[in-house]
């Protein structure tokens, strides 16, 4: 494949390339917030890893919030503290994003030669992959590894496939979750499905272990992190009891993280000795589980709206808060549909040259989610495009709804590959019908 299209893939890496290191150094590099909320976190991390103190809080005590990809990335690439080394790397790497997606549209699409090269143009200016190839986040790295191990997974090469889910695992913990849907896709699409599903949890396996057994010996449990309790408390319990109670966020979040601690206090009291951080975790679960169980109609409005605005959010909200220098929206609950259109067809914003930027954006949007639909009813009449969507179709169900609590857009980012892919499908479909007619 690349030897083929060597000279295009290289233009297309320089093209990438050029237009992530532009975005970067005249939006991100020196902005205050580059390194604030979860990206403080990764960092903090990482300053402890490169003082040989290895993978560890600020206080000394091990580190089980997240898992430990990104903090080790920074680590490696940062030679020595200056971090900012690491995402000139970040964006380097970024660059391939295009090359691998043209390689999975050449193996969902072995046949569709010109969809390989449309699809990977499109990617090396889209500005989800070209947003946060400069950002402190997760998102870029784990996403290179996933197209790795999509593109394996296939070939059908399980073994390789599952270890590049396993290193992508260690960036997002999400792996369990993908290895069930792949293995649903193995027994239903391939043959041979017992040693292909064998094959690919054993690679998946062999990169994991060491940090669940480092996670078991520390604490005597099996678990990848302990970010689900906090996080399920903050964005679903809190909200819940918001909604239901009538009362704003602030006073919602004091009230189930009061209920929270209380907890804490009686289960230590009860076994007359300190929680380890799972079980606090653990605690936070229950709490929140028990206001997801509370009011139904709430839990499901909770639900849809998260996975709503995973779908439909704009990648723009992140410039907006970069160039509000870290101003995030109002959550009261409060801001409706109206209130969210208008701050993106009006926004407020210091530099003006980013509202083109935001209204390509939109259009962009606008013509993938056309596309995209237009290709899942065109896969009813065509059995490669029903085959295709049988393939993809899972991976991206399981990324939407894994955001039943918070939706983001950068969520969807992992499967946006698919959605320019079976999006560019289509209209190049559409348009090829067009000729025909004209002639």
């Amino acid at each position: 494949m690349f030897k083929q299209d060597r000279k295009f893939l290289f233009y297309l890496f320089l093209l990438s390339f050029i237009v992530r290191i532009i975005f970067f150094i005249f939006l991100i590099k020196d902005n205050p917030v580059v390194w604030s909320f979860d990206s403080r976190v990764y960092k903090e991390v990482a300053e402890q890893i490169v003082s040989g103190n290895g993978i560890t809080n600020n206080d000394g005590s091990p580190h089980f919030y997240r898992v430990p990809g990104y903090s080790i990335f920074l680590a490696i690439t940062s030679f020595g503290r200056d971090f900012t080394n690491s995402l000139f790397i970040q964006i380097f790497l970024s660059s391939f994003i295009p090359l691998l997606i043209f390689c999975l549209s050449r193996t969902l699409f072995p046949t569709k030669k010109l969809l390989s090269f449309f699809v990977s143009i499109f990617s090396s200016i889209y500005l989800g992959f070209v947003l946060f190839s400069g950002l402190a986040l997760t998102e870029t790295i784990f996403l290179i590894l996933f197209l790795l191990f999509l593109i394996f997974f296939y070939k059908e090469k399980l073994f390789i496939s599952g270890v590049f889910l396993g290193f992508a695992s260690m960036f997002r913990p999400v792996g369990a979750y993908i290895i069930f849907v792949s293995i649903l896709i193995i027994f239903f699409l391939y043959k041979n499905k017992f040693h292909k599903t064998v094959s690919i949890f054993f690679g998946y396996l062999l990169v994991v272990f060491p940090w669940l057994l480092r996670n078991f010996i520390f604490t005597g449990v099996l678990f990848f992190t302990t970010l689900p309790g906090i996080h399920f408390l903050k964005h679903s319990a809190a909200r819940i009891y918001m909604e239901i109670n009538n009362t704003s966020y602030m006073t919602a979040l004091n009230k189930v993280s009061d209920e929270w601690n209380d907890s804490i206090k009686i289960e230590e009291l009860k076994l007359n000795k300190k929680l380890n951080p799972v079980q606090v975790c653990n605690l936070a679960e229950k709490i929140s589980v028990k206001y997801f169980l509370k009011d139904f109609f709430v839990t499901s409005k909770h639900v849809f709206k998260n996975m709503f605005k995973t779908c439909f959010s704009l990648y723009s909200s992140e410039i907006l808060f970069l160039d509000s220098g870290g101003k995030l929206p109002d959550y009261s609950g409060i801001r409706g549909i109206k209130s969210n259109i208008k701050r993106y067809l009006f926004p407020e914003v210091n530099n003006k040259f980013l509202i083109p930027i935001i209204y390509l954006e939109i259009l962009f949007f606008l013509f993938l989610l056309i596309g995209f639909v237009g290709f899942i009813f065109n896969s009813f009449y065509i059995k490669q495009n029903f085959y295709v969507l049988l393939k993809v179709f899972p991976f991206i169900c399981l990324f939407v709804f894994i955001t039943l609590s918070c939706g983001f857009a950068r969520l969807r980012l992992p499967i946006e590959p698919f959605l320019i892919l079976l999006s560019i499908e289509f209209w190049l479909k559409v348009f090829k019908k067009r000729e025909v007619v004209k002639l």
